[in-house]
């Protein structure tokens, strides 16, 4: 039997997602997933942002509808949610490219804009 501690300590590995089964329309929910972990990224060249605000938009709207989309290998689910804005939490060993900026806005285009902390934009 797991004590009150051990649990506690696996929900903290933790967090919540938005997701669909991909191919069954209109299956949107929130489930909790494992957090990512920087050492989840090959070769020590993992960023690890956390994000502080995540938009949903026309894409996961037909992601939703199973017009399109695929979970990843070995998962049933696909998590939605790609216009983010985060804050760098950690950086890899590995990581030669300077990251200057603390917070950063990702785009579902690839685009990503950095910013300083005395940049961030209000949202």
């Amino acid at each position: 039997m797991e004590t009150k501690i051990e649990t506690s300590a696996k929900k903290n590995d933790l967090m919540k997602a938005l997701a669909v089964i991909p191919g069954k329309p209109n299956t949107i929910h929130l489930r909790e997933v494992p957090k990512p972990r920087i050492d989840n990224v090959p070769e020590g060249r993992g960023v690890l942002i956390k994000l502080l605000n995540v938009g949903v938009d026309g894409t996961d709207k037909e992601i939703n509808a199973a017009e399109y989309g695929a979970a990843p290998p070995g998962d049933e689910y696909l998590i939605i949610g790609h216009e983010s804005f985060g804050r760098v939490e950690s950086v890899g060993p590995n990581v030669t490219e300077s990251i200057q900026a603390t917070t950063f806005l990702l785009r579902c285009d690839v685009r990503v804009r950095a910013f300083t902390t005395k940049s961030v934009p209000t949202i």
